[in-house]
């Protein structure tokens, strides 16, 4: 029987494999800026946080992918993915609640979420907040503040019908689109873009890749199609293909028929409310649109950049149709990245903030008072806790506005155009004067404030009531409950930090399963008891998280609490002993423990590469298979495989002798039936193999 390897590749990533080293990088201006240095964690410590270079996200994933997903290779996962969806009903996932019976031709159990829905310790933050998975875009109801829409990342959109904030037991969020294709690399829902039509609040427009995925993590969360429900998500549309776009940045309805859409490849326009649509080319080119914005149906501004070129802003004036260049004057850097904001408190006036190649913000914001037309940069002052400064100035870090290629928040007020907020990678600002004053009003790090996660994205205001503004960040939702408080409040301690609920109230996150799953470790170890409902997590941003006892019994549990800090890159339980766990920081800083997280310690002592610019950003933690104390671990850089036989207590290196050292090491395998027969994959498609242990490796060839 011939064996067919093409869809298997597909699952791998394999298919995308360019000749030797090859990349296509859009970003590649700032992939070049130096990088930083890691900061040392101390022992005993099992949470903590790491100082790395976001962009070692990228570097990773197209040396791990070899390169970008074609739109053509993502429909075609997309309609493998359909057709298997609807081969095996029996086996896709239900809603939980849902009886075994209902499931036609269930021959084994459902499959249910696990989680993370909650965590018994907020080790991560301080209580009683929550977290969940990184948002894209957030849509509220025009009429019923109790209909709250939330776009994930990586876990597709949540709806919830009782977003009250006298509500006990949380908000009850339900995901809606389970049901269509996925063609995210890792088989995850990525979506890039959510928006609500103005003429009927039960239809909404849906795109997916991931729109900061373009310079972040690329290669994982690309994804085609975009989508319509008419019914509040409980159906939607066939797949439409906007060109080859392969990442939604922005979806603005002008009407009840015209549907802007912007992504990685330029503007594309619906004059049918989403049914079809054409691209725009009049006055604008194929570049990334990145923020889309309205004064009216036809007075439209939007932004364009790619990294080759310069940032730049256009308007419009027959709802899309064509286009016409913007001027900006004063602003202090070579602009990249912008986003736009209009509020209806003005049919003139605009706010727009930009950042360089780099990533750095211009410490102000744009202005224009004639529909975009023009715009001037307005300086915000220098002191601490203004714009993109450090308060109190002690902080723990020197500055914020960074990273942004990555974070771009700009908040405009529906009912006062001179009422901004703005946020960057590390904090959330407001303006009450037209950008002339500014005030910090939360930090994600341990500081004089109120917390709010780090790495702001989107944002939407409440319809009805008093002002309420929802924030998407890293970490989920958080919602300004008393955006315009007189006298923001703070702890009086620099390295302190408070939840304030009346103020920002980050509580609403629970029952939410739409984390970034990096890597996940799990055992059949019988000791100590219970061992195989034990499971590690490694989370985009969110730390290494671990399955605990929220009351119903482990078996049963969604709640994991924090055990690591920063992004939880790596992950796994040792298969005789339960309590001996790694878990592992960006580039290779490996963490264990040996009590099941009651003590944790770094676990990085020969991994000579560990911290450096040739360790993959997400480490490949590896078990042998002969090894039934489950002590001896593989991991590996791009360079060098490592071995211990000690479960991290030391790291030795093996021989890569036969390797062409020009390669780059994606994974590594070990045979089942003799330690010394192992296997490697390098960039460039090829496969390496040796029966020594690692004394000599033979290429045996490249794959299809």
């Amino acid at each position: 029987m011939k064996f067919r390897i093409p869809h298997l590749l597909l699952s791998l990533g394999l298919a995308w494999g360019l000749p030797g080293d090859a990349q296509v990088s859009p970003s590649r201006a700032w992939r070049e800026q130096p990088r930083r240095t890691l900061k040392e964690l101390q022992p005993g410590m099992p949470i903590g946080r790491v100082a790395y270079d976001p962009r070692d996200r990228w570097d990773w994933l197209l040396t791990w992918y070899g390169g970008l997903p074609s739109a053509e290779h993502l429909k075609a996962r997309m309609e493998i993915t359909a057709r298997e969806m609807g081969k095996y009903p029996h086996l896709m996932p239900r809603p939980e609640g849902t009886p075994q019976a209902l499931v036609a031709g269930a021959a084994v159990p459902a499959w249910r979420p696990l989680g993370p829905t909650k965590e018994s310790v907020g080790s991560n933050h301080p209580g009683p907040d929550m977290d969940s998975g990184r948002l894209v875009d957030i849509v509220t109801h025009p009429s019923n503040p109790q209909i709250l829409y939330l776009a994930t990342a990586a876990g597709g959109v949540f709806k919830t019908t009782n977003a009250s904030f006298g509500a006990t037991g949380g908000w009850s969020w339900t995901n809606i689109t389970d049901s269509i294709p996925s063609t995210g690399m890792g088989g995850n829902t990525s979506v890039g873009a959510l928006a609500m039509s103005p003429a009927d609040p039960n239809t909404l427009f849906l795109g997916l890749g991931d729109k900061e995925g373009s310079f972040v993590s690329n290669a994982a969360s690309a994804a085609v199609g975009f989508f319509k429900t008419t019914d509040g998500g409980n159906t939607w549309s066939a797949p439409i293909l906007l060109g080859s776009t392969t990442r939604t940045h922005a979806i603005l309805p002008l009407s009840g028929s015209v549907v802007l859409v912007g992504g990685n490849k330029g503007l594309f326009r619906s004059g049918d409310g989403g049914n079809t649509f054409s691209p725009i080319t009049s006055g604008l080119n194929s570049d990334p649109v990145w923020s889309i914005q309205a004064f009216s149906t036809t007075e439209v501004i939007l932004t364009q950049y790619l990294s080759s070129s310069t940032g730049k802003i256009y308007y419009s004036s027959d709802a899309g149709l064509t286009w016409t260049l913007a001027s900006i004057s004063g602003l202090p850097l070579t602009p990249g990245r912008m986003t736009v904001s209009t509020s209806p408190a003005s049919a003139t006036q605009a706010w727009g903030i930009a950042s360089n190649s780099s990533g750095s913000f211009a410490k102000g914001v744009l202005k224009s008072v004639d529909k975009g037309h023009t715009w001037t940069y307005v300086a915000a002052p220098t002191a601490p806790g203004s714009l993109y400064q450090t308060y109190p100035a002690s902080g723990q870090f020197s500055g914020d506005g960074g990273q942004g290629f990555y974070n771009h928040c700009l908040v405009v007020d529906p009912s006062d155009i001179n009422k901004l907020m703005a946020g960057a990678n590390h904090a959330l600002y407001r303006s009450l004067d037209g950008g002339l004053t500014w005030s910090q009003m939360a930090y994600g790090y341990d500081q004089d404030t109120v917390y709010s996660h780090p790495d702001y994205h989107c944002w939407a205001w409440s319809k009805t009531g008093p002002p309420v503004l929802f924030i998407g960040n890293d970490g989920g939702l958080s919602v300004v409950r008393d955006p315009y408080r007189s006298t923001i409040p703070r702890t009086g301690n620099s390295g302190s930090q408070t939840s304030d609920p009346t103020f920002i109230d980050n509580r609403w996150n629970q029952g939410l399963n739409s984390y970034e799953i990096w890597k996940f470790g799990n055992t059949n170890a019988s000791s100590p008891a219970g061992s195989r409902d034990r499971v590690f997590l490694g989370l985009q941003d969110n730390g290494g998280r671990w399955r605990v006892n929220d009351g119903s019994g482990l078996t049963n549990s969604t709640a994991f609490d924090s055990v690591v800090g920063g992004d939880g890159c790596g992950g796994n339980i040792n298969a005789a002993n339960g309590d001996k766990v790694m878990g592992a920081y960006p580039e290779l800083q490996v963490y264990r423990t040996t009590d099941g997280w009651n003590t944790g310690f770094m676990a990085t002592t020969g991994l000579t590469d560990a911290g450096t610019s040739n360790a993959p950003f997400i480490a490949n933690l590896i078990p042998d298979p002969n090894d039934p104390t489950g002590d001896t671990i593989y991991t590996h850089s791009y360079k060098k495989i490592y071995k211990t036989t000690n479960y991290g207590g030391i790291w030795t290196s093996i021989g890569t002798t036969g390797i062409d050292p020009a390669r780059s090491i994606r994974a590594f395998a070990i045979s089942k039936s003799s330690p010394s027969r192992m296997a490697v994959v390098t960039s460039g498609g090829l496969g390496w193999g040796t029966t020594d242990g690692g004394s000599s490796w033979t290429a045996f060839g490249s794959f299809p």
